[in-house]
C-alpha cells in the first residue's frame, strides 16, 4: 500500500475537522472513516471533471487492501490527529 505524504495530511486534517463538526475535543475512528470517505468523493469527483477513468479506486489502493492493512492506515491517522489536536489544545 501506497500513500502519499500529501494525501495522508490531508486525512489528517479531514479527520480532525469532522470531529470539531461533531463539538468533540477528540478524534475517534469515525472521523477517520468520514475522512477517507470525503477523500474518496472528492478524488472521483476530480476525476470526472477531468475525464479521466474512474474505474480505479478513488483513494487508490487504501481502501482494497487487506483489512488489516486499512485498520493500520486508520490507527495511524487516528493517532497523529489526536497528537496534533493535544499540541494545539483541541
Amino acid at each position: 500500500m501506497y500513500v502519499t505524504p500529501r494525501t495522508l495530511l490531508s486525512v489528517i486534517r479531514l479527520s480532525i475537522s469532522s470531529a470539531k463538526f461533531r463539538m468533540s475535543p477528540q478524534v475517534e475512528m469515525v472521523d477517520v472513516d468520514e475522512a477517507l470517505r470525503l477523500h474518496a468523493v472528492a478524488r472521483a469527483a476530480v476525476d470526472e471533471a477531468m475525464g479521466t477513468s474512474t474505474n480505479r479506486n478513488p483513494f487508490g489502493t487504501v481502501l482494497n487492501t487487506r483489512v488489516d492493512q486499512r485498520d493500520v492506515l486508520k490507527a495511524k491517522v487516528l493517532e497523529k490527529a489526536k497528537e496534533i489536536l493535544q499540541n494545539k489544545g483541541g
